[in-house]
């Protein structure tokens, strides 16, 4: 603020406090902005009392506003009222109190993937400051004193009588101006309180008003009652709990905004051992959930599960446990959520806090149903929620919210109850002064659960015309926001709904429509995670489109809706910026900076909120709402500047083009599995090498199979407890269960259609490359298998090969790369952990035997190999020098699959790990027309553990980062199985000369072969679980590949496992996964140590490798590892 302009609201300030407060007031030394706008706020309070103070009340609130009140009150309405029924200088009020409510516009709110629940702040807790009164008898006590004491006996013995009492003793304390212009004991902040737990009881909106006026007005004069005193008191958390109200009853954006940020500063002033700070930091934490929840800011999340709690204060425990499943998808988390949540419920006694207590438990149930789809999730949800229900009002937000959860509940059981879910959706939808948010999202589930047929709904009786109607009219009101989500979301809707009244042309159209606004939901957030999940909503929204092109017969359409939302997954998933490329070719180098500038301070904005004042302009939001539409202009086709945005994003992907590559990596189809939904059948779209595109509808497959969600689960708890022998024998079970499911559900019909194919006719093994999408992408479907002729099973890579590719798109990166010619050189990276012994002789044979020319690279103190660290292998692989990049680099080791999946990681020496992000930072294309063929012999290094989808994996990074071709696996490996499968693949590569994805299959057609000869003339069981495809189906190839012979290929007859030196009776290891989900937060630096003896060197890193050097300096054998 200039100084001018400071000394005059000043000066107003001060001749008013001294006409309305006296003398005494004014202070001796300088103050800050804040207490002048604190002391006007209060000489307004003190105007109010005289019928001729109305003009000074105006002026003291303009003061007040310019000096920058911070408080997100409407610059204090309820003095407002006053001074307008007072006749006030009229257009000095309206400049004062002009409406500065917004919807609070952030990059977008979450997909709700993870929450489905929604979600109002919490109510008021007592602070203990009212716990216990003052003692002695009533006539002893000050005024103040005794005002404070009939609150505690309000809270004692809930008497509204003592509440009244106590809110008329107080307020006539704080009318009277007492000498020194000082009020006794608080008297300020008490009667905010007293008007806060009024306001619970009535409803009153004046009675809320003036709660928030006077907590302002106490944070800055009310002092503690004794000098130095241990606890401070508790006027900003009240502050924040009566914005946090307000919130909750008009749903206006700036008072949540306010409200986090006095709870925040709250939470900076009290002590560890404040007996508020658990009230104060849950209150916070659910704040920031519920903005995350209408908003979709990342930085909330972080904020929520950064907060320190004690774990005995169970609603804070729950919120920050949520708050971290939210942001890493961590099961554990969400398990200690509903524990500590159950927990809650059981303390709470107060009604409005038990009815919050159990819609967040039911939240939590329902999240949890949505990862395991446990049906008693669902039931313990609707119990919870009917139980919430019986201790609310109608018609407040919070019975709405309550509603709305009930009726996603009612849906998401076995057997979904319809028409209950679409009157309590619609329950919700008719509720006054509830969130936009709140309205779209019953709106959303009103058109899903209702299911029109040719305009009206045959489970509750509304046309959809009307619903039409409604939600034009939401639309128009959130059009504010461009290329919104919540906007987006609600036209999907739209779409939805006009199928269902069978207008379709209008509906494909409409849907195309919201997907090209996707790509603009996906492309404008700045925290990778954050856009990752709305680029999994498109891609669910894309196969639903798909599923409409496809009944009516548009195959080609279906196949370029699903490709397209791949594609941009795979930008989301590598944390590509295709804006900022854009932007600097058409020159648009200013703009391209404040786009860099607005994605960086957003991600990165995660500590406590800034507060909002009133007149300070756009907040952030808006300004980052205006930039996204100065963008969209820029990039815009219209705007006759340059291209469309993010070429080949919002652009139909041509099917002749993707046909070319198809044959360019010598396939003979790509397929995209879209799993199934609801009553919308599951089915293939087969794009072939000849560029026509065909729709296989695949009833089996579908979300509902019992044996896939089975596997998917024991997949789930396999990750979780690593160590659980049980667990590892479920999983086993389910996989042998998914191999006969996946021949019926999706190899056996497409077989059968390419066998159908003309152009096939003499092809003995065709080549298909399968994009699997989510947990599709868990799936062996090249070990798919069926009844054989005679005994015993028949697979699929016996009729043909198979590779795989996180889209269609993506061949023709491959495509455009050729495997370097094996020349004896290659790089070598064996159990670098030091705990992997066929592993290490693997490694040794195979460097001996074919890449000698080349890097070893293996454990701290190996005497014959440098140790791997991240350092040492990004070096080997970077083509910066003469010779290139290695035509082929060789992992054998441990693999950690990691939510995020930018985590995912190989585990190298010391501990230090090669991260997806680090490789896609570090390794990028070149402009040469030859890449190495990678192989990932570890556990799980095709598997994210991030939704299970193929976007972003160990595999699929080395990909992007130039390979042409990836060797990857599914699930944990035998060390011994992987040795003797990778002596088989690499002898057939480079002895026979077979490309990679053929070697891939004659060592795994080898290793099915030795298994039969085994077992000949054994039992059928035997046989079936010696050639178990546990053993040899996990890995999986992507990248090139050509036909071979069908039967296997003749090659080595040593056994792999005698090669290593394979001991009786010893206990066979996996390439397993330490982690599946690194267990809690991280430290952000770590120290790392030397492990020789008595060696002091010390490194700074973080936890995944040091800064600097990742070996000692005194000693280069030896790999850093963490303290």
């Amino acid at each position: 603020m200039r100084d001018d302009a400071r000394g005059h609201w000043v000066d107003e300030v001060a001749g008013l406090a001294r006409r309305w407060l006296g003398p005494g007031v004014l202070p001796e030394g300088p103050r800050p902005d804040e207490w002048w706008a604190a002391l006007a706020a209060r000489t307004a309070l003190a105007a109010l009392a005289s019928h001729e103070g109305s003009a000074d009340v105006a002026r003291a609130l303009a003061a007040a506003v310019g000096l920058g009140l911070d408080t997100g009150t409407e610059s204090l309405p309820a003095l407002r009222r006053l001074a307008t029924e007072r006749s006030a200088e009229p257009d000095l009020v309206r400049r004062v109190v002009q409406d500065a409510g917004h919807s609070g516009y952030a990059w977008s709110p979450p997909p709700g993937d993870r929450d489905p629940a929604v979600r109002w702040p919490r109510p008021p807790v007592t602070p203990a400051r009212y716990l216990e009164g003052p003692e002695g008898p009533p006539e002893e006590l000050s005024a103040a004193g005794l005002g404070r004491r009939l609150l505690t006996d309000h809270i004692r013995t809930g008497a509204p009588e003592q509440l009244d009492e106590a809110e008329a003793v107080l307020r006539s304390v704080v009318r009277e101006v007492p000498s020194g212009g000082v009020h006794q004991e608080s008297a300020y902040g008490d009667l905010a309180w007293a008007l806060l737990l009024r306001f619970v009881r009535s409803e009153q909106r004046e009675d809320l008003d003036g709660a928030i006026e006077y907590a302002m007005v106490a944070r800055v004069f009310d002092q503690p009652s004794e000098p130095g005193a241990a606890h401070p008191p508790p006027w900003e958390a009240v502050l924040g709990m009566a914005l946090l109200a307000r919130h909750d009853l008009t749903g206006r954006g700036v008072d949540l905004d306010n409200a986090v940020a006095a709870l925040e500063r709250s939470a900076a002033r009290l002590r560890s051992d404040d007996p508020d700070l658990g009230t104060v930091l849950s209150t916070l934490a659910d704040a920031l959930l519920c903005r995350h929840g209408q908003r979709g800011n990342p930085a909330d999340l972080r904020r929520a599960g950064e907060l320190q709690y004690n774990v005995e204060h169970y609603p804070s425990l729950a919120t920050a446990r949520f708050a971290a499943y939210l942001s890493s998808g961590d099961p554990e988390a969400l398990d200690d959520a509903v524990d500590a949540g159950t927990a809650s419920v059981e303390q709470a006694r107060d009604p409005a806090q038990r009815a919050w207590s159990l819609n967040n438990l039911a939240g939590y149930l329902l999240a949890r149903h949505e990862a395991s789809r446990n049906p008693s999730d669902a039931a313990a949800s609707v119990d919870r929620l009917n139980s919430a229900r019986e201790l609310l009002r109608r018609g407040t937000t919070a019975y709405a919210a309550v509603s709305l959860n009930l009726a996603r509940a009612l849906m998401a059981g076995p057997t979904p109850l319809r028409a209950r879910a679409a009157r309590l959706a619609g329950e919700a939808l008719d509720t006054e002064h509830t969130t936009l948010a709140l309205q779209a999202q019953a709106l959303e589930l009103l058109c899903a659960v209702a299911e029109f047929d040719g305009g009206r709904s045959p489970v509750v009786e509304v046309r959809a015309e009307f619903l039409d109607l409604r939600l034009g009219a939401l639309v128009e009101r959130l059009n504010a926001e461009p290329a919104g989500p919540r906007v987006s979301s609600l036209r999907w809707a739209r779409a939805r709904l006009r199928r269902g009244m069978g207008r379709h042309e209008e509906s494909h159209e409409l849907a195309r429509e919201v997907l090209g606004d996707r790509v603009w939901d996906v492309l404008a957030q700045p925290d990778p995670a954050e856009a990752y999940r709305w680029a999994r909503q498109t891609l669910g929204e894309a196969t639903e489109l798909a599923a409409w092109l496809s009944a009516d017969e548009q195959p080609g359409e279906a196949f370029a809706a699903v490709e397209s939302a791949r594609d941009l997954a795979l930008h989301a998933a590598a944390d590509t910026d295709p804006v900022a490329d854009r932007l600097a070719a058409v020159g648009s180098d200013d703009l391209r900076r404040r786009w860099l500038l607005a994605r960086e301070s957003t991600v990165s904005s995660s500590g406590p909120a800034a507060p909002r004042r009133e007149l300070d302009g756009p907040p952030a939001g808006q300004d980052r709402q205006r930039l996204l539409a100065e963008v969209r202009l820029a990039l815009s086709p219209r705007s006759g500047i340059g291209p469309a945005p993010a070429a080949g994003l919002l652009e139909r992907p041509s099917l002749r083009a993707l046909a070319e590559q198809v044959r360019a990596v010598d396939a003979d189809a790509v397929v995209h599995l879209v799993l199934g939904r609801g009553a919308t059948p599951g089915s293939a779209l087969v794009l072939h090498a000849a560029g026509d595109a065909t729709a296989l509808p695949l009833p089996n497959l579908c979300e509902n199979s019992v044996k896939l969600r089975r596997f998917v689960l024991a997949h789930d708890r396999c990750l979780r407890f690593p160590e659980d022998k049980r667990a590892d024998n479920e999983w086993g079970k389910a996989l042998r269960g998914v191999y006969g499911w996946s021949w019926q559900a999706v190899v056996g019909p497409l077989l059968s259609h390419l066998s159908s194919r003309p152009e096939l006719a003499e092809r003995t093994v065709p080549q298909v490359v399968l994009v699997p999408t989510g947990t599709l992408g868990l799936v062996p479907w090249h070990a798919a298998r069926r009844k054989g002729d005679g005994p015993g099973w028949h697979y699929a890579i016996e009729d043909a090969g198979f590779s795989y590719a996180p889209s269609a798109g993506s061949l023709g990166g491959f495509a455009d790369r050729a495997q370097a010619p094996l020349d004896g050189a290659g790089l070598v990276v064996a159990d670098p952990s030091d705990d992997l012994p066929h592993a290490r002789q693997e490694g040794g044979d195979l460097h001996r035997w074919y890449y000698a020319k080349g890097p070893r690279l293996g454990r701290s103190g190996d005497p014959v190999a440098p140790p791997a660290t991240p350092r040492a292998v990004l070096g080997s692989l970077r083509a910066d020098t003469a010779s290139g990049a290695p035509p082929v680099a060789h992992f054998a080791c441990h693999a950690r699959s990691c939510a995020p999946a930018a985590d995912s990681h190989l585990v190298l020496a010391g501990g230090q790990r090669l991260t997806v992000a680090a490789l896609l930072r570090s390794v990028r294309p070149t402009d040469r027309r030859d890449g190495p063929l990678v192989v990932l012999s570890g556990c799980a290094t095709a598997v994210p553990g991030d939704r299970y989808d193929e976007s972003l994996s160990l595999a699929t990074a080395f990909a992007s980062a130039g390979a042409a071709a990836v060797v990857g696996t599914l699930w944990a490996v035998r060390d011994e199985d992987a040795a003797q499968l990778m002596t088989d693949f690499h002898h057939f590569l480079n002895l026979d000369g077979l490309p990679a994805a053929e070697a891939l299959r004659q060592a795994q057609l080898r290793a099915l072969a030795r298994a039969r000869r085994r077992t000949a003339g054994g039992s059928a069981a035997g046989r079936t679980r010696a050639e178990d495809p546990l053993h040899w189906g996990a890995f999986l190839h992507y990248g090139r590949g050509v036909p071979g012979a069908l039967g296997p290929h003749p090659g080595p007859e040593t056994e792999a496992g005698c090669a290593a030196g394979r001991t009786d009776g010893g206990t066979a290891r996996t390439r397993s996964p330490i982690f599946a989900r690194m267990p809690g937060g991280e430290r952000s630096e770590v120290v790392w140590l030397c492990p020789e003896a008595d060696c002091p060197y010390q490194a700074k890193g973080d936890a995944k490798a040091p800064f600097d050097e990742d070996t000692c300096p005194r000693h280069p054998r030896q790999a850093l590892r963490r303290e």
